[in-house]
């Protein structure tokens, strides 16, 4: 079923260029959110780009060598992530929490005036072209208790399971359903 969500991703992103790859390793250190892949061949993979699976945004690559590819999840410390929020578009950086017990970001650098709500779908806003806009990074989750209202942010993709992942090479010129092309490229 987890290669049956991964190939409906596949469907849903036409405006992606997109290359399987399976999940070898996770980080020993429970401080360090990095995950290794394999992949037949390596041409064409480079630092910084995208890793998506099925429940939405992983990380990005890392490093790459003639041995290793290892990937950054967005829970680690070191991500930062421009977001909106879907129905407040309010804006801001999800940064990993780096937490030893959970996968979680936290939601920096939000306007005081801005409004969230509980369960609200965090989002990629595509600003600064290192990732692409839409893709799903989590959910919003408040904390009632906390004095400074704190954004957490839940991925929805389930690091523990993770076994087949998505590199996105770069874009197709399409829309994301494939019925047409973006405006400007073809």
């Amino acid at each position: 079923s987890r290669l049956r969500d991964l190939l409906n991703l596949s469907n849903a992103r036409k405006d992606l260029r997109l290359r399987m790859a399976r999940v070898t390793r996770k980080a020993a250190s429970p401080y360090s959110r990095v995950i290794g892949l394999e992949l037949d061949k390596q041409d064409g993979v480079k630092v910084g780009m995208p890793v998506v699976a099925s429940g939405g945004l992983v990380g990005q690559v890392r490093l790459v060598s003639d041995s290793a590819i290892e990937v950054l999840l967005v829970t680690d410390m070191r991500s930062a992530v421009d977001v909106v929020l879907q129905q407040s578009r309010t804006r801001g950086i999800a940064v990993g929490s780096g937490d030893q017990r959970t996968y979680r970001a936290h939601l920096k650098y939000v306007d005081r005036s801005e409004s969230a709500s509980d369960g609200e779908k965090v989002l990629t806003t595509g600003d600064a072209g290192r990732f692409p806009p839409g893709l799903v990074l989590g959910t919003v989750r408040l904390d009632p208790r906390s004095p400074r209202r704190q954004i957490s942010v839940v991925p929805t993709v389930n690091f523990e399971t993770l076994d087949l992942v998505y590199l996105v090479l770069g874009t197709t010129g399409l829309t994301p359903d494939g019925r047409g092309y973006i405006q400007g490229e073809k």
